[in-house]
């Protein structure tokens, strides 16, 4: 998968994703990641395991980019995932890579979330 968000289940959106599983993908672009890639609502209790995850400015192994709407990033659980950005030089406000969230413009959001 490419593009400027990449995702298993969503690109880009503004929905609950909830008890989903995505396994062995691999998905390259600005934002990436397995669940959500930019996300606007909650992202609870789902699986990634061994999935790679290569992003421009934001790679997670469940969202890219939460961009601080309300809704939980709670309860997911991440096995075996790699997750890498691309060097390259940053110009967007947001440039990371997480286990769980590449970037969260409010951390306190994302919680209680497994990483093996």
């Amino acid at each position: 998968m490419g593009g400027s968000y990449a995702s298993g289940i969503v690109g880009y959106g503004y929905c609950n994703v909830e008890g989903c599983m995505v396994t062995n993908s691999t998905m390259l672009a600005s934002y990436a990641a397995p669940m959500v890639s930019y996300r606007g609502a909650s992202v609870k209790n789902n699986i990634s395991a061994n999935n790679l995850v290569t992003a421009w400015y934001c790679a997670g192994g469940v969202v890219g980019l939460s961009g601080g709407e309300p809704g939980e990033i709670s309860g997911n659980i991440v096995k075996n995932c790699d997750i890498y950005l691309v060097d390259y030089k940053p110009t967007a406000t947001y440039r990371g890579a997480g286990d769980v969230c590449g970037c969260a413009s409010n951390p306190e959001m994302v919680k209680n979330n497994q990483i093996s």
